[in-house]
């Protein structure tokens, strides 16, 4: 794998690309694990929401949103590139 990334051949963009697309859903998933933590540990105590519970789950959530709609614009520039590729 480590030679792959070393040389410059054809299946190094594929690989760098598939590392990319994986880091990102990766990071989508720790989002939304972080958000259900919090939300079952409010949940397990039992005790009324903590302010700053609430701007984590915040800041979750937008990093949550902001990660799906970049990987559906890259779904979509991928699906627009390869049709564009085999229409010419």
């Amino acid at each position: 794998m480590i030679a792959l990334l070393m040389f410059k051949t054809p299946l190094r963009r594929l690989i760098r690309m598939g590392l990319d697309r994986l880091k990102s859903v990766a990071v989508l998933f720790l989002s939304i694990y972080n958000m259900f933590k919090i939300q079952k540990r409010e949940i397990e105590e039992g005790v009324v929401v903590n302010p700053i519970n609430q701007v984590l789950m915040a800041n979750h959530l937008l990093q949550a949103t902001l990660m799906v709609m970049c990987i559906f614009l890259t779904f979509l520039f991928s699906f627009v590139h390869f049709f564009y590729e085999f229409l010419t």
